[in-house]
Formats: C-alpha cells, structure tokens, sequence
C-alpha cells in the first residue's frame, strides 16, 4: 500500500478540521526554511507558522533595526504571496 503525501495528509486533516471550525489553519511544526514555507504555502493552508525559525534568527542579529529587516526579508524570501507585514519589536 502507498503511503499518503504531506500534502494529501494536510487536506484530509484541513477538511476535518474544516468542519469544526471557521478559524483560519495553520501549519507549523518544522517549517523552518523558505523553501518549506512555500511548499506548505502551496498547500492553500491559512497560515504558515515559522516560529522556530524566528526565533534562531533573533537569537544572531542583537540590534532591533537589523532584526525586523532580516524578519522582513526572511518572510518575502519565504512566501510566494504579496502579504502586508507589520512586525513590530519592542526595544
């Protein structure tokens, strides 16, 4: 027997969900390179979650303006979507 893809994993599990509740889906655990990101994009889940992957790239830039433009660019690097960012870091 074949086993289920990623994707075809997601949709079932998003359609179940889907039936529960109206709130947007996301995905996120072990998303952590752009490319995942867009992978999982592709899937039409609502959100992507890269929370890890913030976190390691906070923990090497050490000054507030070059963090929020590093997570910038690492958000358009991993989307293939136009999406309006507003991050905001508190000094």
């Amino acid at each position: 027997m074949r086993s289920l893809s990623n994707k075809r994993k997601y949709q079932i599990f998003k359609n179940h969900i889907r039936g529960l509740t109206v709130k947007p889906i996301g995905v996120g655990f072990g998303i952590s390179q752009p490319e995942q990101a867009r992978q999982v994009g592709g899937w039409r889940a609502d959100a992507v979650i890269v929370g890890s992957a913030f976190v390691k790239r906070l923990a090497i830039i050490h000054t507030p303006t070059r963090t929020k433009s590093h997570l910038l660019n690492f958000v358009k690097v991993s989307s293939s979507h136009d999406y309006n960012l507003n991050i905001s870091l508190i000094t």
